[in-house]
């Protein structure tokens, strides 16, 4: 990013930086394009999956062994991101909320949505990344399961979906370490 005198443009360049991070990885996600999902990431980051009854994966080759397996299972997916608001707590650190919605479908043929609402943090070093996403439970977990055929997001393979579309409402939460 360049720098410039005028902070107003500065935080501008910044603020759009960082949500470009979301567009990209959404971009990744996608088009099954492992690098693109990858790159926001920090090298140190941590996908901390757990709350959902997951796993929580340290560092990128974890991360992208958690991905491998949604692009093994998926057909398709589309990932639109909204709403983005950031404030910023520090020339190099972050955080904001935005807004995800996620339609699409696995190899088996059933519909795979998510409705969530992501709480982030990001830190430049020396360009902005993600360096923690943790997926919250929903507020109502209980209700939220029962919607569902499995907690499992992406759907594994070991698991069979019935024909009902799934809804997952997750909160995530991305947090510096």
């Amino acid at each position: 990013m360049t720098t410039t005198t005028n902070g107003a443009v500065t935080r501008a360049a910044d603020i759009e930086e960082i949500r470009m991070l979301s567009a990209r990885y959404a971009k990744g996600l996608d088009t099954f394009d492992m690098e693109a999902l990858m790159a926001p990431y920090a090298p140190d980051a941590v996908f901390d999956a757990a709350p959902m009854g997951l796993e929580s994966y340290s560092g990128t080759d974890a991360i992208r062994d958690f991905f491998a397996h949604n692009q093994e299972v998926m057909a398709d997916q589309m990932h639109l991101f909204s709403n983005f608001i950031i404030d910023f707590d520090g020339p190099d650190q972050a955080h904001g909320s935005n807004y995800l919605l996620q339609d699409g479908h696995n190899k088996e043929g059933s519909t795979v949505k998510c409705f969530c609402m992501n709480e982030d943090v990001y830190r430049r070093t020396p360009r902005w990344l993600a360096h923690c996403l943790a997926h919250d439970q929903p507020p109502d977990a209980a209700a939220a399961r029962e919607l569902l055929s499995t907690p499992d997001f992406p759907p594994r393979t070991d698991r069979t979906h019935g024909p009902e579309p799934h809804l997952h409402r997750l909160l995530h939460r991305r947090a510096v370490a």
